[in-house]
Parts: structure tokens; C-alpha cells; sequence
């Protein structure tokens, strides 16, 4: 039976003091880390709550460099998708694609993105 970080730590709060203290003397109990803390405060977020910290994690965690190749990205796929609008460019199916991959490289090496 798993239990949750809360509902051990208030088992091992109705211990006996001496219990608590053996326990902790033989290494068994350790305080719960932040992180654990964090991650476990995090999931009782709403859906929408999780993605909005989820973005700002990774927006905190971005290098410059990370930006600008991330906005290289954005660039490269505005041009394409404009490109196509002006019927510059046809768009191929992905079956089509993948297809094309795995006759050039082998099945082993191309997977589709699911």
C-alpha cells in the first residue's frame, strides 16, 4: 500500500518520542527534501496551474543561446508556413514522409512521432 509524503509523516508523528528517536538514530527517518515537498505541492495544482509553473520552470531554466535557437525555430516554421500559403512550397502527408524515411534509412532508425 503506497501512502503519500503527509500521511507518513503524521504516522511517524504518533510514534512514541523514543520510537521517533531510534528510528531517526538508525537512519531510517529522514525529513522530507524541498524538492519532494515542491513536486508534491505542484501536483495538487489545478491542470492549468501545473502548465503555467511548468512554463516558467522552463522559461527560468533557458540560456540565451536556448532562446535564440528556439526562436530560429520559430522563424524557420513561420517562413515555411507562409511559403506554403503563397503556394510556394506543397505540404506531403506525414505517412508519406515517414514512408520516404524508412526507404532511405530503414525501419529500425525512423519512427513516427506518437
Amino acid at each position: 500500500m503506497a501512502v503519500t509524503i503527509d500521511e507518513a509523516r503524521k504516522i511517524v508523528m504518533e510514534l512514541p518520542e523514543e520510537d521517533r528517536q531510534l528510528l531517526a538514530a538508525r537512519g531510517r527517518l529522514t525529513s522530507m527534501s524541498r524538492l519532494e515537498e515542491v513536486r508534491e505541492e505542484a501536483l495538487r495544482l489545478t491542470r492549468r496551474q501545473r502548465l503555467k509553473l511548468a512554463q516558467e520552470l522552463h522559461a527560468s531554466v533557458m540560456t540565451a543561446e536556448d532562446r535564440e535557437i528556439e526562436q530560429a525555430w520559430i522563424d524557420e516554421a513561420e517562413r515555411r508556413l507562409a511559403d506554403w500559403k503563397a503556394g510556394k512550397t506543397k505540404a506531403i502527408p506525414a505517412d508519406e514522409v515517414i514512408a520516404r524515411l524508412r526507404e532511405k534509412y530503414g525501419r529500425a532508425r525512423v519512427r513516427a512521432g506518437r
